[in-house]
C-alpha cells in the first residue's frame, strides 16, 4: 500500500480561491497492460483542509474497489478549464462526436494547467539500477532550481520538478535511460495493496 496523502497536500494551497484547484481520479487500471483505464471518480480539491477532509473517502473507495488515487500536482484554473470546454464540446459537435461529450471535462482537466504553476513528472522505475546516473541528475535540476521533490510509487518514485531547459540542465540524453519525462501527468496519492 502507498498512501502520499502527506507528501501531496504540501503542494496544494492553504487557503483556497475561486478560480484554482487541484484534481484527483479514481482509476481502475484493470491489469491487462493496456493504456485504458475505467474512471471511478474525481475529487476536486480548493485548500489543504478540504483535500484532508476527502481523503478518508478517496482511501474507503480505493480500498472497497481495488483502484488507485492520481492527483495532479499543478494547479487548474476553473476560468481555463471552462473556456476550453466550451470549444472541445462546441468541436465535438460539429464533428458529431456525441458519445464523447461525457469524458470532455477529465480530458480538458488533464491538459489544462496554470502556466506559471506547471509541475513536471520525472517518472523512475529502476533507482536502484540508475542511482548514480539519477543522483547526478537531481543535483543539476537541483542546481537550476528546478527540482521540486520526490513523490514514491510502485517501482520506484516519481520526480517533481518545474519546467526547465532540457538540453542545457541534463545535456545529452542519457537521462531517458533512467527515467521518463511526462510534462502533465498525475502522481501517485493512495495505491491500495488489491489494486492492480
Amino acid at each position: 500500500m502507498i498512501n502520499n496523502a502527506d507528501i501531496v497536500r504540501r503542494y496544494i494551497d492553504a487557503g483556497g480561491t475561486d478560480d484554482l484547484f487541484w484534481y484527483t481520479e479514481l482509476l481502475d487500471r484493470n491489469g491487462n497492460g493496456s493504456a485504458r483505464f475505467k474512471m471511478l471518480r474525481t475529487f476536486e480539491h480548493i485548500s489543504r483542509e478540504q483535500f484532508d477532509e476527502q481523503m478518508p473517502t478517496i482511501i474507503d473507495l480505493c480500498e472497497k474497489n481495488g483502484v488507485r488515487a492520481y492527483t495532479r500536482l499543478s494547479p487548474r484554473s476553473r476560468k481555463r478549464v471552462a473556456a476550453e470546454m466550451l470549444k472541445r464540446v462546441t468541436q465535438e459537435f460539429i464533428d458529431g462526436h456525441y458519445a464523447l461529450m461525457g469524458r470532455i471535462y477529465a480530458s480538458v482537466v488533464g491538459t489544462t494547467h496554470v502556466r506559471n504553476r506547471q509541475l513536471w513528472l520525472f517518472d523512475v522505475d529502476e533507482p536502484l539500477v540508475h542511482a548514480t546516473r539519477l543522483g547526478h541528475h537531481m543535483q543539476r535540476m537541483a542546481a537550476c532550481g528546478a527540482l521540486v521533490g520526490t513523490v514514491p510509487s510502485r517501482k520506484g518514485y516519481h520526480i517533481m520538478a518545474h519546467p526547465f531547459d532540457i538540453n542545457r540542465v541534463l545535456g545529452c540524453e542519457d537521462w531517458k535511460v533512467a527515467m521518463s519525462l511526462h510534462k502533465d501527468n498525475p502522481t501517485n496519492l493512495y495505491i491500495p495493496e488489491s489494486a492492480k
